[in-house]
C-alpha cells in the first residue's frame, strides 16, 4: 500500500509541476485495470488502459504531464515492456530484460548534439561501435542519426546532431 500512494503523490506532483490547470492533478482514478490472474513473472503480467471520456485519470494525466501520447482505451500493456521503457531503472530477467531500453539524451542548450551513454566496459572503439549498432536495432532512427561513438573508460558515450 505504501507504494501505492507513493505513486499516487509522485503523479499528482508531475503534473501539478507540468499542467497550468490545477484542476488536471486532481485525478479520480489510475486509469488502468488489471489483468484477473497474473504468470509467474511480473513482467509477463499486463495492465489495461481504461476508458476515459474525462480524462481525468493518473495514467493518462501523467502521460499528458509528460508529452507521452495518449495511449487509447483497452490497450493492454506489458509490465516488463513499461519497466524496460523507463530511463535509469536496472532491468532483470522477467522484469523488462530483452525488451527495448529507454534512451535518456542529454543536450545543453548552445550545444550541436545530444548524448547517451550505455555503462558498459567494452575492449576497444571497433568493439563499442558493434555494440552500440546492435543496442539501436528498435531505433532505427537513432541508429541512422549517431554523429560519434565516443568509448570511455566503463561507458559508451553516443553522440546525435540537434536540431535540423
Amino acid at each position: 500500500m505504501p507504494l501505492f500512494y507513493a505513486l499516487s503523490q509522485a503523479g499528482r506532483a508531475i503534473a501539478a509541476a507540468r499542467l497550468p490547470d490545477h484542476q488536471r492533478w486532481d485525478f479520480t482514478g489510475h486509469g488502468l485495470k488489471g489483468q484477473k490472474s497474473y504468470p509467474p513473472t511480473i513482467g509477463d503480467a499486463y495492465v489495461t488502459t481504461r476508458e476515459n471520456k474525462a480524462n481525468n485519470e493518473a495514467f493518462q494525466v501523467v502521460s499528458e504531464a509528460t508529452g507521452s501520447p495518449a495511449i487509447p482505451a483497452d490497450t493492454s500493456l506489458r509490465l516488463g515492456e513499461l519497466w524496460a521503457s523507463l530511463p535509469g531503472l536496472v532491468v532483470h530477467d522477467g522484469l523488462g530484460a530483452g525488451h527495448p531500453r529507454a534512451l535518456g539524451l542529454h543536450g545543453d542548450a548552445g550545444f550541436d548534439h545530444a548524448l547517451t551513454s550505455f555503462y558498459e566496459d567494452l575492449p576497444d572503439k571497433q568493439a563499442a561501435e558493434a555494440w552500440v549498432s546492435s543496442q539501436l536495432v528498435p531505433y532505427p532512427h537513432a541508429r541512422d542519426a549517431v554523429a560519434q561513438i565516443k568509448r570511455e573508460h566503463d561507458r559508451v558515450e553516443v553522440y546525435f546532431p540537434m536540431g535540423t
